[in-house]
């Protein structure tokens, strides 16, 4: 699709919104990807992924991405590599969203841009993604054309932002309507905190801890991977119980490996 359009973005906004509301919980995922398709083919971006604000959580299950035919799908696991991390430090800046073109993703100092432009991406750009008032990840895309009809221009980014944000509360939303269908007493899940909410709750080093505590390292071989003594490896294990609501260290663990967070 090129400069011109048949609706207006308004129009192309409430229809999307329309059909994820009228799509079934069974059918959801393949209307989300047809739709982020549709939006590929309306900004001329190659590749768009959403992506939670951790490469420890940067798993399948966690991370949506979304390729047109011509282009190699993301290869999620790689994320999970430490050499990634310093890519989510994007996230951090006091700006909504960054754009890069080809020369700064040729010259930037993080490994995973430089690799962009290596396979080559002409631009690739990064916006924020709230969730209850929070800051939940990004959404990144990727451009492999040298001169795309459509300048990403601020107004451009702000349009993408607004349907991230929309997909996202229809993701998030899909996993609270599964297990409440997976369960026969509906009222005590609603009253429960999920544990994609509960993760939100810990921080990056909080993260990193209990990572290593699910592939069975000590306190002190934590420590000693992160630079950090024992003591203050014990507290951030406390401090962990307390925020995810659990009782033990055993249960911190289990729910560790139940959310994959035993990256390799």
């Amino acid at each position: 699709m090129h400069a011109e359009k048949l609706e207006s973005f308004e129009a192309f906004l409430f229809r999307q919104s329309e059909v994820l509301t009228q799509t079934s919980i069974d059918n959801f995922t393949e209307t989300l990807h047809t739709l982020i398709i549709n939006t590929l083919e309306w900004f001329e971006i190659d590749r768009l992924t959403i992506f939670p604000g951790s490469n420890i959580l940067f798993s399948e299950g966690k991370t949506l991405s979304v390729s047109r035919d011509h282009v190699a799908p993301l290869n999620v696991s790689q994320f999970q590599d430490p050499i990634y991390a310093d890519y989510f430090k994007l996230l951090k800046s006091k700006s909504l969203y960054q754009l890069f073109d080809h020369k700064e993703l040729e010259t930037h100092k993080f490994d995973v841009l430089s690799a962009l432009a290596k396979s080559g991406a002409r631009e690739h750009g990064m916006i924020k993604l709230e969730l209850y008032g929070a800051n939940w990840g990004g959404l990144c895309f990727t451009r492999f054309k040298d001169q795309p009809d459509i300048e990403m221009n601020e107004s451009q980014m702000q349009r993408l932002k607004m349907l991230g944000n929309m997909w996202l509360c229809f993701w998030q939303h899909l996993k609270v309507s599964k297990s409440l269908n997976s369960v026969g007493d509906s009222c005590s899940v609603l009253s429960s905190t999920t544990d994609d909410e509960k993760i939100l709750l810990l921080s990056d080093k909080q993260l990193n801890v209990l990572s290593l505590l699910a592939k069975g390292y000590t306190a002190k071989e934590c420590g000693e991977r992160l630079f950090l003594s024992s003591r203050t490896i014990e507290s951030h294990k406390y401090r962990m119980i307390e925020l995810l609501d659990l009782s033990n260290n055993t249960e911190l663990v289990q729910f560790a490996l139940r959310n994959d967070l035993a990256v390799a």
